[in-house]
């Protein structure tokens, strides 16, 4: 149900907005974002199969959701001992890590269009920015991990995190990633 996502730490009131909009902003721009994913995007407001992309719109969106698969299935690698070996399959999981990418950056855009005075403040966006990652906070068994490659759609928690804010130039100014690092990489993905 909806409903169960938005008591704390989802949701609150006397939380600042910038917690709010991070955690549950985020949430519900994910699940928006899955029409326009590598699955909706192939269905009209009707919901039926239809061609309603020019075909420079879909190129262009293929080519930038293959960025994303590309950098998905590296998870996992830097770490195979944990995975025995296995990593992150960025095409299976690519539907989900497109929704991830765009709740976060869609989320972001209406703080920032709500909250005109606190645009500019950094204290906010990082606030924003640790809500958002601690939607994904988890602590898996080596098997439960293992298992969830290949039974779940989702990438693991700690890349849904690692991904979309490494491809998110607002996070690495806030936080002061210096570019070329893990947080900060000169090639980043954006679908958006």
């Amino acid at each position: 149900s909806p409903a169960a996502v938005l008591p704390p730490p989802f949701f609150d009131a006397q939380y600042p907005s910038a917690r709010n909009y991070g955690s549950i902003g985020a949430v519900l721009g994910h699940e928006m974002t899955h029409g326009f994913d590598d699955t909706g995007h192939l269905l009209d407001g009707n919901g039926d199969q239809k061609d309603w992309w020019d075909p420079d719109t879909f190129n262009e969106f293929d080519k930038r959701a293959d960025c994303l698969a590309q950098q998905y299935d590296e998870y996992g690698t830097e770490k195979p001992d944990w995975f025995d070996g296995k990593h992150v399959d960025g095409e299976a999981t690519l539907g989900e890590n497109i929704a991830d990418e765009g709740g976060m950056r869609f989320a972001f855009q209406a703080f920032e269009k709500s909250h005109p005075t606190e645009r500019k403040s950094m204290a906010a966006h990082r606030l924003f920015f640790t809500a958002f990652a601690q939607n994904w906070c988890e602590k898996d068994s080596k098997e439960s991990a293992i298992d969830a490659l290949w039974s779940d759609e989702h990438s693991p928690a700690k890349y849904r995190v690692l991904g979309v804010l490494s491809n998110f130039a607002p996070f690495s100014k806030a936080f002061q990633c210096p570019l070329g690092s893990p947080m900060n990489p000169r090639k980043k993905c954006e679908l958006w």
